[in-house]
Protein backbone atom coordinates (compact mmCIF):
# COMPACT_ATOMS: atom_id res chain seq x y z
CA UNK A 1 0.00 0.00 0.00
CA UNK A 2 0.75 3.46 -0.31
CA UNK A 3 0.03 6.07 1.88
CA UNK A 4 1.83 9.86 1.62
CA UNK A 5 2.32 12.30 4.75
CA UNK A 6 2.68 15.83 3.60
CA UNK A 7 3.21 19.48 4.41
CA UNK A 8 4.41 22.53 3.74
CA UNK A 9 7.92 21.23 5.10
CA UNK A 10 7.06 17.86 5.11
CA UNK A 11 7.10 15.15 2.31
CA UNK A 12 6.47 11.91 3.75
CA UNK A 13 6.11 8.72 1.99
CA UNK A 14 5.35 4.85 2.78
CA UNK A 15 7.18 3.09 -0.02
CA UNK A 16 5.97 -0.37 0.16
CA UNK A 17 4.01 -0.03 -3.37
CA UNK A 18 0.40 -2.17 -4.22
CA UNK A 19 0.42 -3.13 -7.96
CA UNK A 20 -3.44 -2.87 -7.89
CA UNK A 21 -5.25 0.05 -7.78
CA UNK A 22 -8.36 -2.12 -6.01
CA UNK A 23 -5.99 -3.24 -2.92
CA UNK A 24 -6.70 -5.84 -0.79
CA UNK A 25 -8.22 -5.16 2.66
CA UNK A 26 -5.50 -3.91 5.25
CA UNK A 27 -4.35 -6.31 7.92
CA UNK A 28 -3.27 -5.12 11.34
CA UNK A 29 0.14 -5.80 10.53
CA UNK A 30 -0.25 -3.48 7.90
CA UNK A 31 -1.99 -0.64 9.90
CA UNK A 32 0.76 -1.17 12.07
CA UNK A 33 3.35 -0.53 9.91
CA UNK A 34 1.81 2.38 8.38
CA UNK A 35 1.43 3.69 11.92
CA UNK A 36 5.41 3.17 12.47
CA UNK A 37 6.39 4.63 9.15
CA UNK A 38 4.13 7.77 9.62
CA UNK A 39 5.75 8.67 13.27
CA UNK A 40 9.46 7.98 12.30
CA UNK A 41 8.87 10.13 9.55
CA UNK A 42 7.42 13.05 11.52
CA UNK A 43 9.78 12.52 14.15
CA UNK A 44 12.42 13.35 11.68
CA UNK A 45 11.02 15.62 9.39
CA UNK A 46 8.02 17.44 11.23
CA UNK A 47 8.47 21.21 11.90
CA UNK A 48 7.83 21.15 15.49
CA UNK A 49 9.21 18.23 17.72
CA UNK A 50 6.84 18.68 20.23
CA UNK A 51 3.88 18.58 18.49
CA UNK A 52 5.75 15.44 16.53
CA UNK A 53 5.48 14.18 19.80
CA UNK A 54 2.25 14.61 20.62
CA UNK A 55 1.11 13.47 16.76
CA UNK A 56 3.03 9.81 17.25
CA UNK A 57 1.43 9.23 21.12
CA UNK A 58 -1.66 9.85 19.58
CA UNK A 59 -1.65 7.70 16.79
CA UNK A 60 0.02 4.48 18.71
CA UNK A 61 -2.47 5.19 21.25
CA UNK A 62 -5.51 4.82 18.56
CA UNK A 63 -3.78 2.11 17.20
CA UNK A 64 -3.74 -0.20 20.44
CA UNK A 65 -7.31 0.36 21.23
CA UNK A 66 -7.72 -0.59 18.19
CA UNK A 67 -9.39 2.72 16.56
CA UNK A 68 -8.17 1.42 13.26
CA UNK A 69 -8.77 -2.17 12.93
CA UNK A 70 -12.24 -1.70 11.37
CA UNK A 71 -10.35 0.97 8.58
CA UNK A 72 -9.37 -2.22 6.13
CA UNK A 73 -9.97 0.20 3.07
CA UNK A 74 -6.60 1.66 2.39
CA UNK A 75 -8.34 5.17 1.56
CA UNK A 76 -10.34 5.06 4.32
CA UNK A 77 -7.25 4.61 6.72
CA UNK A 78 -5.28 7.58 4.92
CA UNK A 79 -8.75 9.69 5.63
CA UNK A 80 -8.70 8.86 8.99
CA UNK A 81 -5.04 9.04 9.56
CA UNK A 82 -5.70 12.83 8.21
CA UNK A 83 -8.30 13.92 10.66
CA UNK A 84 -6.66 12.63 13.53
CA UNK A 85 -3.18 14.37 12.48
CA UNK A 86 -5.29 17.61 11.74
CA UNK A 87 -7.22 17.16 14.77
CA UNK A 88 -4.04 17.59 16.88
CA UNK A 89 -1.59 19.48 14.83
CA UNK A 90 -4.25 21.97 13.60
CA UNK A 91 -1.97 21.65 10.68
CA UNK A 92 -4.10 21.21 7.53
CA UNK A 93 -0.62 20.83 5.07
CA UNK A 94 -0.82 17.57 6.88
CA UNK A 95 -2.51 15.32 5.48
CA UNK A 96 -2.30 11.32 4.77
CA UNK A 97 -2.88 10.14 0.95
CA UNK A 98 -3.39 6.50 -0.90
CA UNK A 99 -2.59 6.65 -4.53
CA UNK A 100 -0.35 3.75 -5.24
CA UNK A 101 -1.00 4.42 -9.05
CA UNK A 102 1.26 7.85 -8.73
CA UNK A 103 4.09 6.22 -7.26
CA UNK A 104 3.97 3.75 -8.50
CA UNK A 105 4.64 5.26 -11.77
CA UNK A 106 6.80 7.80 -10.42
CA UNK A 107 9.01 5.37 -9.25
CA UNK A 108 9.87 4.19 -12.95
CA UNK A 109 10.29 7.34 -14.60
CA UNK A 110 13.53 8.07 -15.57
CA UNK A 111 15.62 11.72 -15.20
CA UNK A 112 14.59 12.47 -18.34
CA UNK A 113 10.91 11.16 -18.64
CA UNK A 114 10.59 13.26 -16.00
CA UNK A 115 12.36 16.72 -17.41
CA UNK A 116 9.76 16.20 -20.59
CA UNK A 117 7.02 15.92 -18.24
CA UNK A 118 7.87 18.55 -15.78
CA UNK A 119 7.71 20.70 -19.16
CA UNK A 120 4.38 19.67 -19.99
CA UNK A 121 3.12 19.77 -16.70
CA UNK A 122 4.18 24.17 -17.36
CA UNK A 123 2.24 24.62 -20.11
CA UNK A 124 -0.90 23.14 -18.73
CA UNK A 125 -0.31 24.77 -15.21
CA UNK A 126 0.30 28.69 -17.33
CA UNK A 127 -3.07 27.89 -19.02
CA UNK A 128 -4.66 26.93 -16.01
CA UNK A 129 -3.28 29.85 -13.99
CA UNK A 130 -4.62 31.92 -16.98
CA UNK A 131 -8.12 31.22 -16.55
CA UNK A 132 -8.21 31.81 -13.05
CA UNK A 133 -6.74 35.06 -13.80
CA UNK A 134 -3.89 34.17 -11.73
CA UNK A 135 -5.84 34.02 -8.59
CA UNK A 136 -7.24 37.25 -9.12
CA UNK A 137 -11.23 37.12 -8.69
CA UNK A 138 -12.51 40.37 -8.23
CA UNK A 139 -10.97 44.23 -8.05
CA UNK A 140 -13.39 47.48 -7.83
CA UNK A 141 -14.05 50.32 -5.52
CA UNK A 142 -17.14 50.18 -3.34
CA UNK A 143 -18.54 53.31 -2.51
CA UNK A 144 -16.63 55.89 -0.25
CA UNK A 145 -13.66 55.10 -1.97
CA UNK A 146 -12.72 51.88 -0.87
CA UNK A 147 -10.68 49.88 -2.66
CA UNK A 148 -11.51 45.41 -3.05
CA UNK A 149 -9.43 42.51 -4.07
CA UNK A 150 -10.78 39.14 -3.92
CA UNK A 151 -7.63 37.37 -4.37
CA UNK A 152 -8.28 33.34 -4.23
CA UNK A 153 -4.54 32.06 -4.47
CA UNK A 154 -1.13 33.75 -4.12
CA UNK A 155 0.31 32.10 -7.81
CA UNK A 156 3.98 32.68 -8.24
CA UNK A 157 4.69 36.26 -9.11
CA UNK A 158 6.23 35.23 -12.52
CA UNK A 159 2.74 33.92 -13.52
CA UNK A 160 0.84 36.79 -11.73
CA UNK A 161 3.05 39.68 -10.89
CA UNK A 162 2.47 42.00 -13.66
CA UNK A 163 -1.52 41.21 -12.84
CA UNK A 164 -1.03 42.32 -9.18
CA UNK A 165 0.51 45.60 -10.58
CA UNK A 166 -2.11 46.17 -13.05
CA UNK A 167 -4.46 45.48 -10.00
CA UNK A 168 -2.50 47.90 -7.44
CA UNK A 169 -2.71 50.65 -9.97
CA UNK A 170 -6.45 50.32 -10.33
CA UNK A 171 -6.84 50.63 -6.57
CA UNK A 172 -3.88 53.69 -6.66
CA UNK A 173 -6.58 56.02 -5.29
CA UNK A 174 -8.62 54.48 -3.05
CA UNK A 175 -8.79 55.83 0.48
CA UNK A 176 -8.66 52.56 2.06
CA UNK A 177 -8.43 48.76 0.72
CA UNK A 178 -9.89 45.76 1.17
CA UNK A 179 -7.98 42.52 0.46
CA UNK A 180 -10.58 39.60 1.17
CA UNK A 181 -8.80 36.44 1.54
CA UNK A 182 -11.95 34.53 2.86
CA UNK A 183 -11.69 31.55 0.15
CA UNK A 184 -7.59 31.80 -0.34
CA UNK A 185 -6.32 28.73 0.07
CA UNK A 186 -2.78 29.60 -0.06
CA UNK A 187 0.10 29.49 -2.70
CA UNK A 188 3.20 30.89 -3.26
CA UNK A 189 5.32 33.15 -0.76
CA UNK A 190 6.75 35.40 -3.14
CA UNK A 191 3.63 36.01 -3.77
CA UNK A 192 2.81 37.25 -0.72
CA UNK A 193 6.25 39.03 -0.21
CA UNK A 194 5.38 41.32 -3.39
CA UNK A 195 1.73 42.00 -2.36
CA UNK A 196 2.99 43.06 1.49
CA UNK A 197 5.83 44.86 -0.26
CA UNK A 198 3.19 47.69 -1.19
CA UNK A 199 2.22 48.71 2.11
CA UNK A 200 5.55 49.10 3.20
CA UNK A 201 7.90 51.68 2.69
CA UNK A 202 11.53 50.89 0.92
CA UNK A 203 12.90 49.65 3.91
CA UNK A 204 12.89 46.16 4.09
CA UNK A 205 10.86 44.47 6.68
CA UNK A 206 10.48 40.92 8.17
CA UNK A 207 7.67 39.15 6.85
CA UNK A 208 8.48 35.15 7.93
CA UNK A 209 10.75 32.78 8.66
CA UNK A 210 10.46 29.57 6.91
CA UNK A 211 12.70 26.75 8.74
CA UNK A 212 13.56 23.27 6.73
CA UNK A 213 14.05 20.64 9.85
CA UNK A 214 15.99 17.40 7.95
CA UNK A 215 18.41 20.33 6.63
CA UNK A 216 18.69 22.55 9.76
CA UNK A 217 17.85 25.26 7.57
CA UNK A 218 16.47 28.86 8.76
CA UNK A 219 15.53 31.49 5.80
CA UNK A 220 13.63 34.24 5.73
CA UNK A 221 11.44 36.81 3.24
CA UNK A 222 11.69 40.55 3.78
CA UNK A 223 9.71 42.82 1.99
CA UNK A 224 10.96 43.96 -1.28
CA UNK A 225 13.10 47.37 -1.51
CA UNK A 226 11.58 47.87 -5.02
CA UNK A 227 8.04 47.43 -6.46
CA UNK A 228 6.44 48.25 -9.88
CA UNK A 229 3.76 51.69 -9.16
CA UNK A 230 3.47 53.53 -5.94
CA UNK A 231 3.39 51.96 -2.35
CA UNK A 232 0.72 52.34 0.31
CA UNK A 233 2.37 52.24 3.68
CA UNK A 234 -0.01 54.91 5.20
CA UNK A 235 -3.28 53.20 3.94
CA UNK A 236 -6.02 51.30 6.07
CA UNK A 237 -5.77 47.93 5.11
CA UNK A 238 -8.17 45.29 6.23
CA UNK A 239 -7.51 42.07 5.84
CA UNK A 240 -11.12 39.99 5.71
CA UNK A 241 -10.01 35.77 6.28
CA UNK A 242 -12.61 33.09 8.10
CA UNK A 243 -12.05 29.03 8.64
CA UNK A 244 -11.29 28.48 4.77
CA UNK A 245 -8.53 30.55 4.51
CA UNK A 246 -5.62 28.47 4.44
CA UNK A 247 -1.80 28.73 4.45
CA UNK A 248 0.58 31.96 2.90
CA UNK A 249 -2.48 33.91 3.85
CA UNK A 250 -1.87 34.23 7.14
CA UNK A 251 1.60 36.25 6.28
CA UNK A 252 -0.67 38.71 5.22
CA UNK A 253 -2.41 39.33 8.22
CA UNK A 254 0.65 41.21 10.06
CA UNK A 255 1.57 43.47 7.14
CA UNK A 256 1.70 47.19 9.07
CA UNK A 257 0.56 48.81 11.75
CA UNK A 258 -2.68 50.35 9.73
CA UNK A 259 -3.95 46.66 9.32
CA UNK A 260 -6.82 45.16 10.11
CA UNK A 261 -7.53 41.14 10.21
CA UNK A 262 -11.11 40.81 10.25
CA UNK A 263 -12.23 37.16 10.72
CA UNK A 264 -15.54 35.91 11.43
CA UNK A 265 -17.13 35.66 15.46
Amino acid sequence: MILIVSSYFLLLQNMELAAQTDAPPLSRNEIALTIDSINLKLHSNYIFPEIADELSKMLKRNLKEGKYDSLVNPADFAWKLTNDLQSVSKDKHLMVVYDPPVIAREMTLTDEDRAIEEAEWAKELVKHLKRDNYGFKEVKILEGNIGYLDLREFVDPKYGGATLTAVMEFLGNSDAIIIDLRQNDGGSPWMVQLLASYFFSSEPVHIADHFNRPRNELSQTWTLPYVSGDRRPDIDLYILTSKKTFSAPHKLSATNSNTWDVRPS
